[in-house]
Order: structure tokens, then C-alpha cells, then sequence
């Protein structure tokens, strides 16, 4: 009896934390979604043609889980849009922001656009991307495609695979790279 009762508690436990990291991340992914829409136009939290919505919960990365009521929560959140709303052919492309919760009694706030930095962001071409992936809080796989020389602007023949590790006290920083042509 003690077993089932100490059983249920531990799935009651993990369904608890489950329950609460999924409202976390609607909490960021509608404050990104109010940023998005005041800086860009044709986002993907407005509906498509079809009337669906194409950012979602799957867009949401934890990065920081807070530990206590005094710790800060982290999550990029990976979106698409016309920033700025030129309305050219070229023009919209993937933003990936990061929001922070600075304690459990505050809310989450924009921190800045390409958390990743200078020497990630050179590798990712945000206007082509067709895999992002978080592999683990401090790891991500992203393919995007990458221009060759002769390529038109219109769309790269070439795409880059790479890992994107966090490495404590240093950053962000690729970790491998795999350019092939697109099939």
C-alpha cells in the first residue's frame, strides 16, 4: 500500500512540473507573440492562408529553468515575420528571441533578438532555416540553407548542419559544421 501511495505521488510530482514548465512556456510565447506583432508584420502568430497559426509551443526552448521563487527563467522562442514590414520578397525571415522571468513574481521580458551571438549567427541563415532542434538545455542542431558563390538571392543551393553547445562561461559557440548541397 505504502508503495501505490508513494508511486502516485512521484507521477503526480511529474505531472505537476509538466503542467507548470507548459504554462511557462505560454507565458513566454505570448509575450513574444505581442513583441513580434508590434515590430513586424505578417508574423507567424497571425493565421496563414489556411487559418492556421504557425508559431506554437514546439517554437519555445527552455534555457534556464528556475530553481526557486528567486531564480531566473530563460527561453528563446523561435518565430518569423516581416521586421519593420518592408513588404520586399527578401524580407521575412525567422527571429529567434529570448525572454527571461527574473523571479517567480515577475513576468517575462524581451531581452534581445539572437541570443546566440556574432559568431553562431554568421552560420545560421535565419531566412532559410528548416530544422531547429534543442537536443539538450545547453545544445541545439540547426540546418538552414547557406548561399554558394553564384547562388541568386532568391534561394541557397547549399545547406549548413550545425550543433550549438553553451559552454559554460564562454557562451555560445558551434561546435560542428557540416555544409552539403541541397537535394
Amino acid at each position: 500500500m505504502k508503495f501505490k501511495v508513494l508511486l502516485a505521488g512521484l507521477l503526480l510530482s511529474f505531472q505537476v512540473q509538466a503542467a507548470s514548465e507548459l504554462v511557462e512556456k505560454n507565458q513566454a510565447l505570448a509575450v513574444v507573440k505581442n513583441y513580434a506583432n508590434a515590430i513586424a508584420c505578417g508574423t507567424s502568430f497571425q493565421r496563414d492562408e489556411d487559418g492556421k497559426i504557425q508559431a506554437s509551443i514546439k517554437d519555445v526552448f527552455v534555457i534556464e529553468k528556475s530553481e526557486d521563487d528567486f531564480s531566473p527563467s530563460v527561453m528563446y522562442v523561435l518565430w518569423g515575420g516581416d521586421q519593420g514590414c518592408m513588404g520586399g520578397s527578401g524580407t521575412s525571415y525567422s527571429v529567434l528571441t529570448e525572454v527571461t522571468k527574473w523571479t517567480a513574481m515577475r513576468p517575462y521580458v524581451v531581452i534581445n533578438d539572437y541570443p546566440f551571438g556574432e559568431d553562431v549567427d554568421k552560420h545560421i541563415n535565419y531566412r532559410f532555416i528548416s530544422e531547429f532542434k534543442q537536443l539538450g538545455a545547453n545544445l541545439f542542431k540547426i540546418t538552414s540553407g547557406k548561399f554558394a558563390n553564384d547562388d541568386s538571392n532568391a534561394g541557397p543551393s547549399l545547406q549548413d548542419t550545425i550543433l550549438v553547445e553553451n559552454q559554460k562561461g564562454i557562451g555560445w559557440k558551434v561546435i560542428s559544421s557540416h555544409v552539403s548541397k541541397i537535394d
